[in-house]
């Protein structure tokens, strides 16, 4: 007996070990991408002081390879000045991501890319409103004059892309620190129809996403 329990811990103790479970790699560096996110954390416990911003992958550029937009903070000591956080967009060269230049100042809480549209939802500035850039398929951005009536002056939070009215067209979901807002999308113009859907919301909302 005391010969068949040694046996059976000498078994046991030769038993392969679990394969190691894979960790997560940081390759941001070897890729890249140089940001450093910035909350301007300034002491007076604003509330966005605890929220971080977004980012984005979009082919912005339609050339097959996704690219990255990441947004910036800036410092809250001078929420009521003037201020010029810099946003940085990334190119996507055969997986490398190589910084673009992109105009400081345009302050998106994120972006959507569809159907050659881009939103970016207001900042802590919103009187502004939203505004809305069409992609030119060069690498460029124009900003289309009154955001084609999606220029809704919200602390936007996030936006949603979907054809809601199944019209082909693709519709806008905006959430706000505060009432949400649904804009149809009329062929080159934005109606907003929020009421009519019964989805304003006018709690705080962060992200959405229409589902089919």
């Amino acid at each position: 007996m005391t010969r068949l329990l040694l046996l059976l811990v000498i078994c046991a103790a030769c038993e392969p070990a679990p394969p190691a479970v894979p960790g997560p790699y940081r390759v941001v560096e070897d890729a890249g991408l140089d940001f450093t996110y910035t909350n301007g954390a300034a002491g007076d416990y604003f509330l966005i002081e605890t929220m971080g911003a977004g980012g984005a992958f979009l082919d912005y550029d339609q050339d097959g390879w996704l690219d990255i937009y990441l947004v910036d903070g800036f410092d809250l000591s001078h929420l009521r000045g003037q201020y010029s956080p810099i946003n940085l967009s990334y190119r996507d060269e055969t997986h490398y991501w190589v910084e673009k230049d992109y105009r400081p100042g345009l302050s998106f809480k994120g972006l959507v890319d569809e159907s050659a549209y881009q939103v970016a939802p207001a900042t802590t500035d919103s009187p502004r409103g939203n505004r809305l850039y069409r992609n030119g398929g060069d690498g460029t951005f124009r900003e289309v004059e009154g955001a084609a009536g999606a220029g809704d002056t919200g602390y936007g939070m996030g936006v949603a892309v979907g054809d809601f009215d199944a019209d082909g067209d693709p519709d806008l979901y905006v959430t706000n620190y505060g009432p949400n807002v649904l804009y149809r999308n009329d062929g080159g113009a934005f109606v907003d129809v929020t009421e009519k859907a019964g989805v304003g919301d006018p709690r705080w909302s962060t992200s959405a996403l229409f589902l089919y």
